[in-house]
C-alpha cells in the first residue's frame, strides 16, 4: 500500500504509541510527523483499541498519564480535536484479512481500521511498517 508523501489533506490514524507521544509532547515524533499532525487541513483519528492499550500499559506501570485514563482520553481528544475511527462489522471482517509479523492483535486492528476507514497510519513500528499492509506515514 506503500508510505504517504507530502499529501495536502490527509486523514491519520494515531497508532497508540503516536497518540502518547504527541500528548505528552514526547521529543520521538519526528518533525514531519508534529508539522502534519499540526497542518489544520488534516484530520486526526484514533481507535478505541488505543485506549485499551493505554489502560494495560499504565496498569503495567510502562507508562504515566495525568489523572484517570478516562479524564486523560478526553482531554487529549478534546485538546486534538481527535475523531473516532469506532470498531464495527467491516473492521470485524478486515481484521480476520489483516497479515502481519506481529503477535500483537492491537496492530492488526489498528491495521484494519485503517484500511476500512481509508485512513493513514502514522506510526514507528517497524513491522508495520515493512508489511505494507496499509498506507502509512512513518515517524522517522
Amino acid at each position: 500500500m506503500g508510505r504517504v508523501v507530502g499529501a495536502s489533506e490527509v486523514k491519520l490514524l494515531l497508532d497508540t504509541h503516536i497518540w502518547l507521544w504527541s500528548v505528552e509532547s514526547d521529543r520521538r515524533i519526528s518533525r514531519r510527523v508534529a508539522r502534519e499532525l499540526e497542518r489544520s487541513t488534516n484530520e486526526l483519528w484514533v481507535s478505541p483499541i488505543s485506549i485499551a492499550e493505554i489502560g494495560v500499559q499504565q496498569r503495567q506501570g510502562r507508562i504515566h498519564i495525568e489523572g484517570s485514563l478516562e479524564d486523560w482520553v478526553r482531554r487529549s481528544v478534546r485538546t486534538s480535536e481527535l475523531r473516532w475511527a469506532a470498531i464495527n462489522e467491516a473492521v470485524g471482517f478486515e481484521y480476520d484479512r489483516v497479515s502481519l509479523t506481529t503477535a500483537d492483535p492491537a496492530d492488526r486492528w489498528l491495521v484494519a481500521t485503517a484500511r476500512i476507514y481509508g485512513l493513514v497510519l502514522v506510526t514507528a513500528d517497524e513491522k508495520i511498517l515493512a508489511s505494507n499492509a496499509v498506507r502509512t506515514l512513518p515517524n522517522e
